[in-house]
């Protein structure tokens, strides 16, 4: 069965596809991130060592270099458990009866939501649902444009028009995709 719902656990998953951007760190505060610079520094000064030549090391260098994986190990655990409970924090005011999105109104009668964590962790919840559900699928760009190119290698004559389409999703008719979404039976 499939679990739509807002958890903490269902944000790990998130998190998880979302971070390979680098893009959601800021959503998990001050604390998460002072980890994660401490992990850097530590890499930082790994690679300061190893660089230089066995000779060259100092007593503290070596005792550095066998604590390290301890003291990693350390920083990875207690980032997953800050995590885990930013995570926890978000669900909690999704899950909320006061939660609600706040929508603003952009250029061309487009509507945005505001950028809060919550905001952002129960949209990206509310688009693998519905890509889960409705078997929807965003194309990947790489591959369209990979088929173009082989389309316009081949030797036969052809033409190339592009094309931008404007208020496409503005043009879909509300009324039926919520009828759509409402005879759902999944």
């Amino acid at each position: 069965m499939l679990n739509q719902s807002f958890t903490a656990d269902n944000f790990e998953n998130i998190y998880d596809v979302e971070n390979r951007k680098n893009s959601i760190v800021d959503y998990l505060g001050d604390e998460y991130k002072e980890i994660l610079a401490s992990v850097e520094e530590l890499k930082s000064t790994k690679h300061n060592i190893i660089r230089k030549k066995t000779e060259d090391r100092s007593e503290e260098d070596i005792q550095f270099l066998a604590e390290y994986k301890d003291k990693t190990d350390g920083f990875n655990n207690q980032k997953k458990t800050v995590r885990h409970r930013e995570l926890e924090k978000i669900s909690l005011n999704i899950n909320s009866k006061n939660f609600k999105f706040e929508l603003e109104k952009g250029d061309d009668d487009i509507f945005v939501i505001q950028s809060t964590r919550e905001a952002f962790f129960a949209i990206k919840q509310l688009q693998n649902n519905i890509r889960k559900t409705f078997k929807v699928k965003q194309s990947n760009r790489h591959l369209i444009l990979s088929q173009i190119k082989l389309l316009l290698n081949d030797s036969s004559p052809k033409y190339v028009i592009r094309t931008d389409i404007s208020s496409f999703y503005e043009s879909i008719s509300q009324e039926k995709l919520f009828k759509k979404i409402n005879n759902n039976t999944f």
